[in-house]
């Protein structure tokens, strides 16, 4: 059955409904353990026009770049098309405060920076990748079916353009990084986020009684996006029957032609993105997929603005290779465990990127077999893919910290440090130790294999 039948559209208007100076944080939802968390989704702080601050979640890319949410870090003008006076540009402070710790308040993660700001909303390079979309989803259909497309008329007035680029004065450091990935695979003409699939959605700000929280929140919301309007996703219902698009109106036939889609809250405990948190990202699979932007609290979902349209533009404004910093992991001491330690890496420049990735340590004690996609991969531009390294002890028990250099072998020798440290005892995100372990003695082999998840599908744009 093929996949691609019509990402649809009936022009379902949605209510941007913003609460105080920023909107979207989780009510109904859970504390996210310091285990389970990831250092490149921070909390941010900037200053507004007004001599206030507004508080916000985003996406740090990289070392010194951060997505959010454009009403972030400005006001909205107008409504269609939407744009944007930006605080900078009325005469606000660039400071920025760049915290990614579980605690908003943790001081000892928190990084003050200077900003300056990289709209992301051109409209011609955001049609030409809508036009890539549909194109490769209208080959993909059945000559009876009447998918449509679009102008770029209707697209500039109806696209919201509620994200953009920060580049930061200075880098933040961070251990975790995720792969940005487009909702539509232009490639397969397929979906990287099936219908109806769980969503998670974090933040700090307001719970379901209206209190700012301090701790980051978490729920998963699920990804009805096109229930609202047409409630098929590519042709298929939840069952995987396909829909004949000739039987149904113009509008139920067009190519979805906004830049953000809906997500309900989630059924079982309402769990909903509500004041204090826009610009956070969501994520799929372990993957990054989008930033929180509006949410309805009358009709109970959130929007959230996919990336699809924003991929080449966020390229030409970074133009590197991104990945973390450098990578730790924290163990008990004692430990024996054998455990895995994930390297994202992607490529935002205009040419392809080799890879040859190996690892050496100090101790010269390493040893490493190497394979999968990274290894002598070439990233097309915007791919992305994981170099995962499994680390054994062979049962010697770790005592003291460890380190070791990741190379990419790449055109810029790219190195990436990589750490095994001791977690104190109140550290929960670390691995326990093997019973029966062997006390004492130094962590003297590090048995490595290098795996590489399959690559992420890049997002293509005709040129």
């Amino acid at each position: 059955m093929k996949f691609a039948k019509n990402l649809l559209a009936a022009g379902l208007s949605v209510a941007a409904l913003f609460v105080g100076q920023s909107a979207n944080a989780i009510s109904y939802g859970t504390d996210v353990s310091s285990s389970d968390y990831q250092d490149w989704i921070v909390h941010i702080k900037v200053t507004n026009a007004s001599g206030g601050y507004n508080v916000c979640g985003g996406a740090l890319v990289g070392t010194k770049y951060i997505l959010t949410a454009a009403h972030c870090v400005g006001d909205i003008v107008n409504s269609s098309p939407r744009t944007y006076n930006y605080f900078v540009d009325q005469d606000a402070d660039n400071t920025i405060t760049v915290t990614n710790a579980v605690s908003a308040s943790d001081t000892d993660h928190s990084y003050d920076r200077t900003y300056s700001i990289t709209e992301l909303g051109d409209t011609d390079t955001m049609y030409a990748a809508y036009d890539s979309v549909y194109t490769a989803l209208s080959a993909d259909v059945d000559s009876s079916l009447q998918l449509s497309e679009a102008s770029e008329s209707d697209f500039n007035i109806y696209a919201n353009r509620d994200l953009v680029l920060l580049t930061l004065n200075e880098e933040v450091p961070h251990s975790t990084q995720a792969i940005l990935t487009p909702m539509i695979d232009v490639d397969s003409a397929s979906a990287n986020v099936p219908y109806g699939a769980d969503i998670t959605v974090q933040g700090w700000g307001a719970n379901e009684d209206g209190s700012l929280q301090d701790t980051l929140q978490v729920t998963t919301e699920q990804n009805d996006m096109f229930q609202k309007t047409v409630s098929k996703v590519f042709g298929e219902t939840n069952s995987g029957d396909e829909v004949d698009c000739a039987v149904g109106t113009a509008d139920d036939c067009t190519l979805w032609y906004r830049d953000y889609v809906e997500i309900s809250a989630n059924s079982t405990t309402g769990a909903l993105a509500l004041s204090g948190d826009s610009g956070t990202p969501l994520v799929y699979n372990g993957r990054y997929i989008g930033n929180l932007s509006t949410v309805s609290t009358t009709e109970n979902y959130n929007t959230f603005t996919f990336l699809d349209y924003y991929m080449d533009q966020i390229r030409d404004a970074i133009n590197s290779v991104v990945y973390p910093t450098s990578v730790d992991h924290a163990v008990s001491s004692g430990s024996t465990s054998t455990f895995t330690i994930s390297v994202p890496v992607q490529n935002f420049t205009s040419s392809s990127v080799a890879l040859y990735p190996s690892l050496s340590t100090d101790s010269g004690v390493i040893s490493a077999g190497i394979g999968g996609t990274c290894e002598g991969a070439t990233l097309s531009t915007e791919e992305g893919c994981t170099v995962t390294i499994t680390v054994d002890s062979d049962n010697t028990a770790i005592t003291s910290a460890q380190t070791a250099t990741l190379s990419l072998n790449d055109d810029n020798d790219t190195t990436i440090p990589i750490s095994v440290s001791i977690a104190s005892t109140s550290n929960s995100s670390s691995d326990s130790s093997d019973s029966g372990s062997s006390g004492g003695g130094s962590f003297g082999i590090w048995s490595l294999l290098f795996m590489a998840v399959p690559a992420l599908r890049r997002f293509k744009s005709n040129k």
